[in-house]
């Protein structure tokens, strides 16, 4: 459980902070560095993000007429 380890943590820090406070702490400490994350990494990179996702599912973009193609048949064992 990933809070146990700040749970611990917190408990050694300050001997008096009891079990839950100490779980409540953790979480507290898991919602906030969650929180900076998307600011700092999701709002930047989500525009480049959605622009190259938007563009590689454009239909417009895609070949509708393209031949499939083909793959070369295994050659036989026989064959060698």
């Amino acid at each position: 459980m990933p809070f146990q380890a700040l749970a611990d943590g917190a408990s050694a820090a300050v001997p008096g902070l009891g079990l839950l406070p100490s779980i409540g702490l953790g979480l507290c400490f898991s919602l906030l560095l969650a929180a900076a994350l998307n600011r700092l990494v999701d709002r930047k990179l989500g525009r480049l993000l959605r622009r190259h996702l938007t563009t590689a599912l454009d239909p417009s973009r895609t070949a509708p007429n393209r031949p499939p193609r083909r793959i070369a048949p295994r050659p036989s064992p026989e064959q060698g």
